[in-house]
């Protein structure tokens, strides 16, 4: 978990990188934002090239 907390405050203010709420001092827990939507419920509007380019390349 240190390096998802670590990665979430080096990338924190990114539109697309989930936030870290809070977490422990020994990274036992980390708090996130409830997320709306997966790729799975998703995945009819992905089926497009031009919203699943949009996705893979925000992740990237």
């Amino acid at each position: 978990m240190r390096r998802e907390v670590e990665a979430a405050q080096l990338f924190g203010g990114h539109p697309h990188v989930m936030p870290v709420l809070d977490f422990s001092p020994t990274y036992d827990w980390h708090v996130m934002p409830l997320v709306a939507d997966t790729a799975q419920t998703l995945a009819t509007e992905l089926r497009s090239p031009a919203t699943l380019r949009g996705l893979v390349t925000s992740v990237v």
